[in-house]
């Protein structure tokens, strides 16, 4: 709404008149609005003493933004150019996510490119790995509600992107890595492997989307090399079932996460 030098014409002789604003609801978080009115001569002598009256139209609409929490690529992840590997995140909103937009950066967030815009708010999105190579990889999830609140999160460390002899699987162990789950998704068991290029004080975990860790792979010192861990997957009784899980592994300073699906 905006009103700009509008001007009311009193009745010759009149001592009162009435000034109708119309306030149209649109449901868009904005800030407050003050009309002002206020009494002039136009025409001759007139006690203009009290003469400015103001009124605030007091925003109604909620304005508190998505809270978003990106899962995957989280940090400490090694992608293979051409290969596929889900994007995920947490999105909730008082009134609801109405869409969620995914970008990368290859540089450590000095640029970004679209991955995917208007994307639905289910969590996860699969990625085509692209052939840039990169070791300052990050995401960055944003989400829009209904209001036109916004709220964004972008991974909490770096990810790489890797010539596949470069993976955990090939060549000497040069560097910590992850490799993705397999199979993905997993009918009851799932492989996983990981590498040290020193040893080093090593836990492998798998959590769920709440963060909920419900089976430690790895907990140690690990030498230096190539390493496998065996989850069997969702046990009746074990408080595990099918869904989307994250491989977590913490050795040292080095931190990654891969996500999967496991399926009945």
């Amino acid at each position: 709404m905006a009103l700009t030098d509008t001007v009311v014409t009193f009745a010759p002789y009149a001592t009162s008149d009435t000034v109708s604003v119309t306030v149209i609801a649109d449901g868009r978080c904005e800030p407050d609005e003050t009309i002002e009115l206020r009494l002039v001569d136009l025409t001759g002598p007139v006690d203009t003493t009290g003469s400015v009256a103001t009124v605030t139209v007091v925003n109604d609409d909620e304005c508190v933004a998505p809270a978003v929490t990106v899962l995957a690529p989280n940090g400490g992840e090694v992608l293979v150019p051409g290969t596929n590997t889900l994007v995920g995140w947490s999105a909730t909103d008082a009134t609801g996510v109405t869409g969620v937009d995914l970008e990368w950066s290859s540089d450590g967030g000095s640029t970004w490119n679209p991955l995917a815009t208007s994307e639905a708010n289910d969590g996860s999105f699969t990625w085509l790995v692209p052939s840039t190579i990169t070791s300052l990889g990050l995401v960055r999830v944003t989400a829009h509600d209904a209001a036109g609140n916004t709220g964004s999160d972008v991974s909490d460390a770096v990810f790489a992107i890797v010539n596949p002899a470069g993976g955990v699987g090939d060549g000497p162990v040069t560097a910590f890595a992850l490799a993705p789950v397999t199979p993905n998704p997993a009918v009851g068991a799932a492989r996983f492997d990981f590498a040290l290029p020193r040893e080093s004080r090593v836990r492998l975990s798998v959590v769920d989307l709440m963060g909920r860790t419900v089976a430690v792979l790895a907990d140690g010192v690990y030498p230096a090399g190539r390493h496998t861990a065996r989850w069997d997957g969702p046990a009746a009784g074990a408080g595990r079932a099918a869904g989307i899980y994250f491989a977590r592994l913490e050795a040292g300073s080095f931190h990654a996460t891969r996500r999967f699906a496991v399926t009945r």
